[in-house]
């Protein structure tokens, strides 16, 4: 009769959120063109880091249940979005809102009246769920653009444990140092912490490269160290988290 190696259970936990992995993603929360995004447009730009961090993991993640066909980073609630574009007459103060599709969604709304170059995120008003309308507290001014943007954040299906997540946080500064690899500022405080200005451009050069690879080799190396001590095939003396019974799998040893 064979027998499987014990494995924990993620029975009764909360399912892993994206914004659980983004709060992890302590150089990209702190870059300063980040911070002024909007709610919107930050999870948006998180969703593209965090696929490619997807990518580089979905292989050698744990499945959840066993027998699933998806691992635990494969098996997961995008990114929604849905976008609505009106022009306020002065008069109307409601506008029509499909009800989302799913019940974590947030409603980004901003206006930008005809004389403003930039669109003003506003919270004045309520949405009716029964309608299907969002009713604004004044209506926007005439030749005025409404912008109304329903998205939800994204989860997991199931609960990802603290190694995981950290695999997906730093997964995803890999694409982040590469839209950033020019920006010398970001650079000198990833890898100086700030006290140090370089004035060669090959210095530079040399360092945008090495920063990059030198975080791919991180991702890659908590991958294999996960694979390593996460195995469920049962070798014999891994330090890993799962428990093997005594005797259950043996090894060879090589006389020489």
């Amino acid at each position: 009769m064979v027998k499987r190696c014990i494995t924990p259970s993620y029975e009764g936990l909360e399912p892993t959120t994206f914004d659980d992995v983004y709060c992890q993603a302590y150089v990209i929360k702190q870059d300063n063109r980040m911070q002024k995004l909007n709610r919107y447009e930050y999870y948006s730009l998180c969703w593209r880091y965090l696929q490619y961090a997807i990518s580089l993991f979905q292989y050698d993640c744990l499945r959840e249940p066993y027998d699933n066909p998806l691992t635990k980073v494969q098996d997961y609630e995008p990114f929604y979005e849905r976008d609505y574009l009106y022009v306020g007459d002065g008069l109307e103060s409601e506008f029509y809102l499909p009800t989302p599709p799913r019940e974590d969604y947030q409603i980004y709304i901003a206006i930008k009246n005809i004389d403003e170059e930039k669109y003003i995120e506003t919270n004045k008003y309520t949405y009716n769920p029964e309608t299907e309308k969002v009713i604004f507290a004044e209506p926007p001014a005439a030749n005025s653009s409404v912008q109304i943007i329903c998205f939800s954040v994204g989860t997991f299906k199931s609960h990802l444990d603290d190694r995981e997540v950290a695999i997906l946080a730093e997964g995803m500064t890999i694409p982040f140092l590469e839209e950033q690899q020019n920006n010398r500022r970001l650079l000198n405080q990833v890898v100086y912490g700030g006290s140090v200005k370089m004035h060669s451009q090959a210095e530079h050069l040399k360092i945008v490269s090495q920063v990059g690879m030198n975080q791919y080799n991180i991702v890659d190396n908590l991958i294999k160290e996960y694979s390593y001590k996460s195995n469920r095939e049962c070798y014999d003396g891994l330090s890993g988290r799962y428990t093997v019974p005594k005797g259950f799998c043996r090894t060879r040893r090589l006389v020489r």
